[in-house]
């Protein structure tokens, strides 16, 4: 019973999480078919004085999603630059 109120914590804070990011920027919600995955929301920023614009992408895998927002260390990114001078850095 504890692992079943757990994620669906899990699940309401992402949602929440989720709609706070889509306030200000545009976000879009893909549904992945890979094993292990669930899903990945990808959220557009633009860079207005650099004239630049980039998406960045969270993939939430089944372990990621099943014990938020204790694996936020393990969050996969991807960063697809679309125009501009943005640089993509590496965290160390």
């Amino acid at each position: 019973m504890q692992y079943l109120c757990d994620f669906w914590i899990s699940c309401a804070q992402i949602r929440c999480q989720l709609a706070l990011l889509a306030v200000k920027y545009p976000l879009s919600i893909e549904v992945l078919t890979e094993p292990g995955a669930r899903f990945k929301a990808k959220a557009m920023l633009l860079f207005r004085k650099l004239r630049a614009k980039a998406i960045v992408s969270f993939v939430f895998d089944d372990v990621t999603f099943a014990r938020w927002p204790m694996t936020i260390g393990s969050l996969k990114c991807e960063v697809d630059v679309a125009y501009g001078p943005v640089q993509c850095v590496q965290p160390i």
